[in-house]
């Protein structure tokens, strides 16, 4: 589940779809996701809704978030109960920012395997004010996280589920300004 919903309003401009070199942010994330061995791939969108609808066709399937207004619980809310009715429904459900650029599909297998390979519990990345995205939540959980309040993310419940955590390294970090648009560019070589 990627997170594309906002207005990307400190951007200027919506981070999902901003160039990545030959594509865009989204189309690169989707791409490392799908390299990752992840074949369902859902993006909740919200403001921009057409413009990613359009823009991923054929490659990922949208969830209209038309109250994404609400914050990222919100949205985290909605992609889980949209998730929740697949037949059959995940056994776990992968949350992605789509302003994260410099996700690798070698983290995401690293998640994935340190998910299969333990205890059936949360896999989340390590920063210092305590768990976060990309993380991987199991099927037990699911109900926690349709019960997020709107403005708040999973942290909480990461921690309260004493999540493992992997050093996310550069994937961890995201662009909210032109600025760290740039420096994410340069940090690619794609500047």
């Amino acid at each position: 589940m990627v997170l594309a919903a906002g207005a990307s309003s400190r951007m200027g401009r919506p981070k999902a779809l901003l160039p990545w070199g030959p594509v865009t942010v989204l189309e690169h994330l989707i791409g490392e996701i799908a390299d990752a061995g992840i074949t369902e791939i859902v993006v909740v969108a919200g403001k921009h809704v057409t413009e990613i609808g359009e823009l991923i066709q054929g490659r990922a399937t949208v969830c209209e978030h038309a109250q994404w207004a609400q914050g990222i619980g919100g949205s985290i809310r909605m992609g889980t109960a949209f998730l929740r009715r697949q037949n059959p429904p995940p056994e776990a459900i992968l949350i992605l920012l789509a302003d994260q650029p410099l996700v690798s599909s070698g983290y995401l297998r690293k998640m994935l395997t340190s998910f299969e390979n333990g205890s059936y519990s949360p896999v989340a990345s390590a920063y210092p004010e305590g768990p976060g995205v990309p993380a991987l939540v199991p099927a037990p959980y699911f109900d926690r996280l349709e019960g997020l309040p709107d403005h708040k993310g999973a942290r909480s419940l990461l921690k309260e589920a004493n999540a493992r955590v992997l050093d996310p390294g550069v994937a961890g970090q995201d662009m909210d300004t032109p600025e760290m648009y740039r420096d994410l560019l340069k940090q690619a070589g794609l500047d």
